[in-house]
């Protein structure tokens, strides 16, 4: 035995505490992160959504325009966006999330289409009035080039690896695992029996 005095527990603490060090960064593929640390902030490299697109199926228009009937000049469909201009009066078939064509400020929603006519050319008759950006997401609307996404020592969940992988990435910065090893000591201690 000895007659050391004995450290108080906030000292022991002090002691302990001074010689933990940051963990090592290490890159960590989405699918392996869940319930990982993250240790850098992550900023937004691209817009997001990364184009103008539609919430909804239904017709791009001029928001002016409406009510009133359209001549349908075209698609735009997600990865086959219409690639003239939308005039007074026209319209373009339009799927959620494809890109609003230049020259229209709202889509008008499949349900508020009141007629279609399949003669050439194709007319539409939109019942109501369209507000100007109604169905539209603006790009950039969700999160912009720069923008901090997630802070750094966040706990990574569903949630925040959906947001990184919306990003485009594939890997985040997290810190290493740490290992812990527990040692008892202690003259009181005995084996068993």
């Amino acid at each position: 035995m000895t007659d050391a005095p004995l450290l108080p527990v906030d000292d022991a603490l002090e002691l302990v505490l001074g010689q933990v060090r940051p963990p090592v960064v290490e890159a960590v593929a989405l699918d392996r992160a869940l319930d990982r640390y993250l240790v850098e902030p992550l900023i937004a490299t691209l817009d997001l959504p990364p184009f103008t697109n539609s919430a909804m199926d239904g017709y791009a228009v001029r928001h002016r325009d409406a009510p009133g009937r359209f001549v349908v000049i075209g698609e735009s469909a997600a990865g086959a966006p219409f690639a003239g201009v939308l005039g007074p009066g026209q319209a373009v078939t339009i799927s959620t999330g494809a890109v609003v064509p230049d020259g229209a400020d709202a889509v008008a929603p499949i349900e508020w289409v009141r007629s279609v006519s399949e003669a050439e050319p194709v007319t539409i008759d939109v019942a109501r009035e369209v507000r100007h950006g109604y169905a539209v997401r603006r790009a950039g609307s969700d999160v912009r080039h720069g923008d901090e996404v997630l802070p750094a020592g966040i706990r990574l969940g569903p949630g925040q690896l959906g947001a990184a992988a919306s990003l485009g990435l594939g890997a985040l910065p997290c810190g290493r695992r740490p290992r812990v090893a527990l040692l008892t000591t202690g003259s009181e201690l005995r084996p068993a029996g």
